[in-house]
């Protein structure tokens, strides 16, 4: 249950206290927090991270005025982080049965009319990283009981991505590190959506889809898996037992979108270095 402030705070009941020991009140309060770790900064828009009672939280702020929303359209797509996009964005994913970051507490105002500020405070997973997880799990070599294990992580993922996908809803951010990832003695897997601020309810579905495909596939070359291992995760996503005609427009779609978003993505230089190289190597087969 939520408990709504006179300044636009929305504060889980169960967390108000916790956040007053913290000096985390008023909405100003929030804006202005710096006592636990800045982990990101872009522009306008950072991360701190903050423990309480030995419960760890990331509070996620902005600010944005109506040229970042503007400029944000001329591109094609949305602005990330504003308003209280994210919590709805949560509490629609939850509706349908998915998992996500607890909420904690929320905000968003206008300032002169202008300038939105917005801040939201998440409660961390008791989960891994899905990229963290692969590289930890199943660098090589590999026994045969680990390449089992990971075929399957790989077949609940495309399930999960294509239960998702066929609601109509896009993450539109979906690199491997906005996955977490638990496993039980079954060899079973939950992944955890995180960072939905972009979740869109598309009305162009396919562009939206390979948006998520292409993000998925850049950051899977920062990982250890195998051109083989995509090609099955494909086949699950699409629900096909061997490639057919029509795969073949969206794998290339794909392809250059990835390209795209690794040619621009700092973070992802290297990935998009082994793309290319792959790419180079099945030209000249």
């Amino acid at each position: 249950m939520f408990i709504y402030g006179s300044d636009g705070v929305i504060v889980g009941e169960e967390y108000v206290d916790m956040l007053c020991k913290v000096g985390l009140v008023s909405f100003d309060d929030f804006m202005n927090f710096s006592g636990g770790k800045l982990i990101k900064r872009r522009g306008r828009k950072e991360v701190w991270q903050f423990e309480v009672d030995g419960r760890l939280f990331y509070l996620k702020r902005s600010i944005s005025s109506l040229w970042d929303f503007l400029r944000a359209l001329l591109r094609g797509g949305m602005l990330g982080f504003y308003g209280l996009r994210e919590l709805r964005n949560i509490a629609l994913l939850n509706a349908l049965g998915f998992e996500t970051a607890k909420p904690v507490a929320a905000g968003s105002r206008w300032r002169n009319g202008f300038v939105n500020e917005a801040f939201l405070i998440t409660e961390a997973v008791d989960a891994v990283a899905l990229d963290a997880f692969l590289r930890n799990e199943y660098a090589p070599p590999l026994t045969k009981e680990q390449i089992e294990r990971k075929r399957n992580l790989l077949r609940h993922l495309a399930k999960f991505i294509s239960r998702l996908h066929s609601l109509g809803l896009y993450h539109q951010d979906l690199f491997l590190h906005h996955l977490a990832v638990r496993g039980n003695e079954h060899n079973g897997y939950r992944f955890i959506l995180l960072d939905l601020d972009r979740l869109t309810i598309a009305f162009y579905r396919r562009r939206a889809m390979i948006k998520d495909l292409a993000k998925l596939l850049l950051s899977s070359y920062d990982v250890p898996l195998s051109a083989t291992d995509r090609w099955r995760f494909f086949l699950e996503y699409a629900k096909h037992s061997k490639i057919k005609p029509r795969d073949v427009k969206l794998i290339r779609q794909t392809w250059k979108k990835a390209m795209w978003v690794g040619k621009r993505d700092h973070k992802f230089r290297n990935a998009f270095k082994r793309m290319k190289d792959e790419l180079t190597k099945s030209q000249h087969r």
